[in-house]
């Protein structure tokens, strides 16, 4: 599974924070320095739920998110996914 830079950092935090995080924890963290607005981060943090990297869960109007997979478990599914790919154009190539 491919992420985005942006998505990754936002991944990055939500592990060094190792806890449930609001859109507005991310924005804290990362907002002002990517020039991100709320909106943006939403939208990266919807992806990242689609992807299964996140879970989230909504409580009154508040959705909080917490990690689904470990920054280890998606180092290791990245680098398998690369040795795959890299495999498949190998055996492509000689097609």
């Amino acid at each position: 599974m491919k992420l985005s830079a942006a998505e990754y950092e936002i991944m990055e935090c939500v592990w060094a924070l190792g806890r449930p995080v609001s859109g507005m924890d991310i924005m804290r963290a990362l907002g002002q320095e990517k020039g991100w607005k709320q909106p943006t981060v939403l939208t990266f943090l919807s992806r990242l739920v689609e992807k299964g990297l996140l879970e989230t869960e909504k409580r009154g109007k508040l959705r909080s998110y917490t990690a689904a997979m470990t920054r280890e478990a998606y180092k290791n599914s990245a680098s398998t996914n690369f040795r795959i790919s890299a495999s498949l154009r190998i055996y492509a190539s000689g097609l």
